[in-house]
């Protein structure tokens, strides 16, 4: 009975404790992210200040994987950059989603950024490399019923991936049909 009653009264401790490390992340994510806004809000002033606001929106997920505010930004951020002559925009949301992406297979709206980013780029090898670790995945649950949400979603991701890569192939068929015919068979066997 005494040992009940000493866990019973050191509980709320442990709620507290457990509850204000989420807290303290919680503000940690949200001061990055203001980091990151203050700078897609002065109009992105240098190189040096797009690669710090990449790397604070980097630090917000670190602190809140599931911080819906940092994917917006982060495409925000992406698309005002590039169509204000960062041509590296691109290159820095694809880094900051594929180490994202390695701590948090799972979360199927950051493939959709990261397939978005890469196909305006037109990296079919990257976005093939994706589909491969997407494949794995999905074949890595056991229950591949209409039920098992994630195996739906996995699904998904994997059919936009590969929605990504066929125009760039057929385009590049295109190019190479007369030159290269061996080459679009190689192509359209990937």
């Amino acid at each position: 009975g005494g040992r009940v009653k000493k866990i019973y009264y050191l509980l709320p401790i442990f709620v507290l404790l457990f509850s204000s490390c989420s807290m303290v992340k919680s503000k940690a994510s949200r001061y990055y992210l203001s980091k990151a806004e203050k700078i897609h809000k002065a109009n992105i002033l240098s190189d040096k200040d797009l690669e710090k606001a990449y790397l604070y929106i980097d630090k917000s997920l670190q602190y809140d994987p599931y911080s819906f505010k940092a994917f917006d930004l982060l495409e925000e951020l992406t698309d005002s950059a590039y169509r204000g002559g960062y041509s590296d925009a691109l290159e820095m949301e694809v880094n900051v989603l594929k180490k994202y992406i390695k701590k948090n297979p799972y979360n199927w709206n950051a493939y959709l950024l990261i397939i978005n980013a890469l196909a305006l780029r037109g990296d079919v090898f990257v976005l093939n490399e994706i589909a491969g670790n997407l494949s794995l995945i999905t074949e890595s649950f056991k229950d591949k019923s209409a039920g098992n949400k994630n195996y739906f979603h996995g699904n998904l991701t994997l059919g936009v991936c590969y929605g990504a890569i066929i125009p760039w192939i057929e385009s590049e068929g295109y190019l190479n049909i007369n030159r290269n015919s061996q080459k679009v068979i190689e192509k359209t066997k990937e």
